[in-house]
């Protein structure tokens, strides 16, 4: 088994700017082979390019119906009855077994819910004894309440602080979480128990046509099909979020799902927001050397070869317009490449132009703690590769723009 620290790679990361190497962006329009100008030229290339990340790059993002039935398991108050905390077992096609949790505020309207995959069980995101213990394989790295990547008891909100479930209720706000192993555990041969081979027929697509970032994305969108159905949350904002492989995946998830209202990508990094061509940090080398069940095996041969790529991931960003997009950074997360996130948000602004938003008109980086830009924003703060509370500060000056429309 492959995992974060067995993999190897001969890549020797650049983290020197002066040895950036020139570049140049593929146009949105190349695709269509025209200047885009317009809301329907851009519609039109938008179906071509997400044809060609799926070819390329992340995979089929399965079209197919299937059965999503859900069952309550838990039902309580929390919080001294401010929020209700509720987990489901949704079933996928009578084959997949997902436990979704979500916390909503009581006694009010809820105009916002967030959801987001979470690395190491929906046990770990909140303390409660009653959450069920995720049995499967999880990267959750150096928690000492994991025995060979399996959860035990004593990992019940060990996540917590990532999560910030009480700042989020105080604020009125929904929160949702599931666990990106219940799709597809996270190691290259994770897909032989994952959806992708489990639900090869009711699908009708070959595992191999995909990736475990596809499984991970999809998966979102089949959560959302339960959240759909929940009364209070009828006319509710649903607002993505995800850190490093989890941004990644929401990012497909949103750019595929136009059901999803705003994505918050926190440190995607590399097959994130950040620019492929910028050799800066983590490059594609590593990525599919380490993590070759994250992408298509194909994606592997640009490596080096960056400026052959026939998009940059401008063009994922460019996907979510012209619903509000936050991309996050931290300082001395260089593997993540800061700047290439910022330059790869600001370059989506211009599809959002087209739909009359405003993306980031700020030349610069930023400095940290500055939220920058409109309905596309950029924050970066000082520290490492993590979720904290000063993020949820900045996430949570976001979503009411995302609920009032007031950028």
């Amino acid at each position: 088994m492959i995992t974060d620290a067995t993999a190897q790679s001969t890549f020797v990361p650049n983290y020197d700017e002066n040895k950036v190497v020139n570049y140049s962006l593929p146009d949105v329009g190349d695709i269509i082979g025209e200047k885009i100008n317009n809301v329907s030229q851009w519609e039109k290339a938008k179906d071509k390019w997400l044809k060609i990340y799926a070819s390329e790059m992340y995979g089929t993002f399965p079209s197919k119906k299937i059965s999503v039935t859900s069952k309550l398991l838990v039902q309580k108050q929390i919080l001294n009855g401010k929020a209700e905390m509720n987990v489901w077992e949704v079933s996928l096609a009578g084959k997949v077994k997902i436990h979704l949790i979500g916390f909503i505020p009581l006694g009010k309207t809820v105009k916002a819910a967030l959801l987001g995959l979470n690395f190491c069980g929906i046990n770990t995101v909140y303390m409660d004894a009653e959450i069920p213990v995720s049995s499967k394989y999880v990267i959750c790295n150096e928690n000492p309440f994991f025995n060979n990547h399996i959860a035990t008891d004593k990992a019940v909100g060990t996540q917590k602080d990532t999560w910030q479930i009480e700042k989020v209720i105080n604020a009125g706000y929904a929160s949702f979480s599931v666990a990106c192993a219940d799709f597809e555990e996270d190691f290259p041969d994770g897909y032989k128990k994952g959806v992708r081979t489990t639900l090869a027929n009711d699908l009708n697509i070959n595992p191999k046509d995909w990736s475990a970032i596809s499984a991970w994305a999809w998966g979102l969108s089949k959560m959302l099909d339960v959240i759909k159905t929940l009364p209070e949350l009828k006319n509710t904002k649903m607002i993505l979020h995800g850190h490093s492989r989890m941004g990644k995946a929401s990012l497909w998830a949103a750019a595929n799902d136009t059901r999803f209202d705003a994505v918050i990508a926190i440190q995607s990094g590399e097959g994130g927001a950040a620019l492929l061509r910028r050799n800066f940090g983590e490059g594609i080398e590593p990525i599919t050397t380490r993590f070759p069940h994250w992408f298509l095996p194909g994606f592997a041969k640009y490596a080096g070869n960056e400026s052959t790529l026939p998009f940059d991931q401008h063009i994922l960003l460019s996907l979510i317009a012209p619903r509000p997009l936050f991309v996050s950074s931290a300082l001395d997360d260089k593997w993540a490449d800061p700047k290439g996130e910022f330059l790869s948000a600001k370059e989506a602004g211009f599809v959002y132009q087209l739909y009359e938003k405003k993306g980031i008109s700020e030349v610069n980086m930023p400095d940290t703690e500055v939220l920058v830009g409109k309905n596309v924003n950029y924050y970066i703060r000082k520290g490492k590769h993590e979720v904290n509370t000063l993020d949820w500060d900045y996430f949570l000056k976001f979503i009411p723009k995302v609920v009032s429309g007031d950028f």
